[in-house]
């Protein structure tokens, strides 16, 4: 494809596997004539390659200009840090109280703005070096340099624009708040804060099992609308940039039931599945070569995406290794199968390694995207991942008893096997058997496309949304 006009544009993945999900459009973008790629690193491993390997997570074409983002302003959050700490030793289990009293909210508000404010002059800094005519990002909601570009990239009539990424992590966001009762709506700590936005309508209160949520702690509530960093609907992505491209209509759906503009969607499926379509040829070599390399000798192959409790602050670490033994030690059991670990971005590979030899299990150097296109079982929590197994076929186990809810997965309940305690673990697995496989052609409507064509729907996209948006305000950026 050639582009009949020039356009920069910046990249700013930030956070843990969010450059891993958008490294194929990064590449994509960056073979494109006339088109500059801008990467700002927030830190995420990889590698600048002359052809970068699709197959990996870390590589990244060499022609991507890469500037190293400023340093995050930290000092509001240590003296924030500091306070918190005080109050709990004077408080004790009163503490949520007297951090949610509006003395403290004021008090703590403060110390936030001086790093949203830091994050401002940042973001200024950057835009006005680099002068990109469009930004794309993971999530119009991660409150510090982020959401700083993208005020600031608005504020210029600049082109702003959401990759298709994941998927409405609605569940993720309630279950991280759910033992954290400063971002509860009961019981007396509730904050006069919380109280107003809730008898406005804010859509920064959230409900969930008879739960009302607030997004964010009541100061930095207040720190971000001082500042201008107020994402207008945080738990569903999408609301506050120009165009927000997803992976299929039942996503859109969901974003737009969760209060999304309809006219800033648009289904182009993700840039991330194109590498799980193989033609058969290439999907019989692969297996292949798996299992050659795993020692695997039985006939079915199953992979495991080990839930990442601890990573999420979804269980301590005691529990979570637990957690993790239970698991691989019942499969290992009950599937009749080859038993390989995939383990998310966030996971650090050394500290799983003893658990997997102790139990005679290996742990995939690819990256999950290059083997289960060949699996024959997979067993997940709810996550992107599980749509792609379902888009591929797989028959799919769901660990469904950690408080991560199918809430916008909902369209695939009826195609896996939910496991709601881990009593029934063994059972789900040996019930499943490849001849119930779905098959790629009998992929419900709606379901992502999984047709190696994603990258360029995506690409087409934001060049159409760039060139638009140059029109609007025709001459050099400024």
């Amino acid at each position: 494809m050639s582009s009949p006009f020039f356009a920069r544009i910046l990249f700013f993945p930030e956070g843990e596997r969010f450059l891993y999900e958008m490294a194929p459009l990064i590449n994509c973008l960056a073979e494109t004539p006339g088109i500059e790629v801008h990467l700002l690193d927030s830190g995420e491993p990889f590698r600048l390659c002359a052809q970068p390997d699709p197959q990996t997570a870390d590589q990244i074409s060499d022609r991507v200009v890469v500037h190293r983002r400023p340093e995050p302003p930290r000092a509001g959050q240590r003296w924030l840090g500091r306070y918190e700490r005080v109050a709990s030793r004077i408080a004790g289990r009163h503490a949520d109280w007297l951090l949610n009293s509006l003395p403290s909210v004021l008090l703590l508000a403060c110390f936030d703005i001086v790093d949203l404010l830091a994050a401002k002059r940042q973001a200024r800094a950057v835009v006005a070096r680099l002068d990109p005519h469009g930004l794309i990002l993971a999530r119009d909601r991660h409150v510090g340099l982020s959401y700083a570009l993208l005020a600031r990239m608005r504020a210029l009539g600049r082109f702003t624009c959401l990759a298709p990424w994941g998927f409405v992590n609605t569940s993720f966001l309630v279950a991280n708040r759910a033992h954290d009762r400063r971002n509860q709506l009961h019981g007396p700590q509730v904050s006069i804060i919380q109280r107003l936005m809730a008898w406005r309508g804010s859509r920064h209160i959230f409900t969930a099992g008879g739960i009302r949520y607030s997004y964010f702690k009541p100061g930095r509530t207040l720190a971000c609308l001082f500042c201008g960093l107020y994402p207008s609907n945080p738990w569903f992505f999408g609301s506050d940039v120009d165009l927000c491209l997803v992976d299929s209509h039942l996503v859109a759906e969901a974003l737009v039931a969760g209060g999304v503009p309809r006219c800033n969607l648009r289904v182009t499926g993700n840039q991330i599945h194109d590498i799980l379509c193989l033609p058969e040829e290439e999907r019989r070599s692969r297996r292949t070569s798996l299992s050659r390399k795993y020692g695997c000798r039985r006939e079915l192959l199953l992979i495991v995406a080990l839930p990442h409790l601890a990573e999420h602050r979804l269980l301590d670490w005691p529990a979570h290794w637990a957690e993790m033994e239970y698991i691989l030690a019942t499969l290992a059991d009950a599937a009749n199968a080859d038993v390989l670990i995939s383990l998310h971005p966030r996971c650090d590979r050394a500290s799983y390694e003893p658990l997997a030899q102790r139990l005679g299990l290996r742990i995939l150097d690819e990256a999950l995207k290059y083997a289960l296109p060949v699996a024959d079982l997979f067993v997940c929590q709810w996550s992107g991942t599980t749509t792609w197994a379902v888009s591929l076929g797989v028959p799919t186990v769901v660990l469904d008893w950690y408080g991560i809810s199918s809430m916008g997965l909902e369209y695939l309940e009826d195609f896996v096997v939910r496991v709601g305690s881990r009593d029934g673990l063994a059972a789900a697995v040996r019930s499943l058997n490849v001849a119930t496989k779905m098959g790629v052609g009998s992929r419900p409507p709606g379901f992502p496309p999984i047709d190696g064509q994603s990258t360029t729907r995506v690409r087409a996209a934001i060049l159409d949304g760039i060139r638009f948006q140059m029109e609007q305000q025709p001459g050099p950026a400024a």
